[in-house]
């Protein structure tokens, strides 16, 4: 189930057993944009169009999601002003869509958003019981969602949602344009030059990103290919074993592939890697992205 794509899914199932419902939802609550339904879509469609022109406002999960971004587990009663049930929101959307009370778990945020596990009820209210069985079940969640999270950005992002990308340079951006997630080798600032960017638009059931994009970097250094190329500066100080070493990271194959294509030992690259950044006077991949930024940009001048 973990680093999969149906995991929210399945995450929203367990909690579902739980407790009596009438329907499960999935959602995201950011602090800087409107929510995000990821499922179900099967909502009252003028009743979710109201929603999204403004009524989202006054949805108290979303009001409570930007004033504290408290992860945790509430239900709709607990947190809805004493006005609601007489507002647009509880007449034009509760109403429509057949909600009388919602337990809502936020799971820890990413990126400053929350994925948040929903219950609805039609008739009726969750019991303190109720609130409290899923409470003692949330420990689990976080645990589980937080092995998610590493899992996806540290080794199945590209191959369930994106896997042309590979294991070249890669950050995770929100439909708001917000960075959730970058390689240790993305380039801080500007990426190297708009040839080498390429982006994958993810769907709106990714729950980490609804709507979002992996943006890589996308070197050609295979035979027959064009290779990075190298400042003379750069080159110059460099052997041609070492050029070979930085060529194959700056495309970003990790150091067993680099080791494979050059038939090295794992260690031997690594030892190549210190004398390079020694040489370079730099620490870090980043930095050695950086060098051929400037690179460019001499040449371009």
């Amino acid at each position: 189930m973990v680093g999969r794509g149906d995991f929210y899914g399945a995450m929203l199932n367990l909690v579902g057993q739980e407790v009596h419902h009438d329907l499960l939802a999935l959602a995201r609550y950011s602090r800087i944009a409107p929510p995000d339904f990821i499922a179900p879509v099967d909502f009252d469609e003028a009743a979710k169009q109201r929603y999204f022109e403004g009524l989202y406002l006054f949805d108290p999960f979303y009001r409570l999601w930007q004033d504290q971004g408290a992860p945790g587990v509430v239900t709709l009663q607990s947190v809805a002003p004493a006005d609601l049930w007489g507002s647009r929101y509880a007449t034009e959307f509760l109403h429509d869509v057949r909600i009388s009370d919602e337990v809502c778990v936020f799971l820890p945020p990413v990126g400053g958003a929350s994925v948040a596990l929903i219950m609805d009820r039609a008739h009726g209210h969750f019991s303190q019981a109720e609130h409290q069985r899923v409470t003692a079940l949330y420990p689990v969640l976080a645990t589980l969602h937080d092995l998610h999270v590493r899992t996806v950005f540290t080794s199945s992002l590209t191959r369930d949602f994106a896997p042309q990308v590979g294991r070249r340079p890669l950050r995770l951006m929100d439909h708001q344009g917000v960075e959730l997630y970058a390689t240790p080798t993305w380039p801080s600032k500007a990426t190297l030059c708009a040839s080498a960017r390429r982006m994958v638009r993810l769907d709106t059931d990714f729950a980490l990103a609804p709507n979002g994009t992996i943006e890589y970097l996308d070197f050609t250094d295979v035979p027959g290919g064009a290779p990075v190329r190298l400042s003379d500066a750069l080159a110059h100080q460099l052997t041609p074993r070492e050029r070979d070493i930085v060529q194959l990271t700056l495309a970003g194959y990790p150091t067993i592939s680099i080791a494979k294509r050059l038939g090295l030992a794992v260690g031997s690259v690594k030892n190549h890697r210190t004398r390079i950044f020694r040489k370079l006077d730099i620490t870090t991949e980043r930095e050695l992205f950086v060098l051929l930024r400037a690179g460019d940009e001499d040449r371009s001048n």
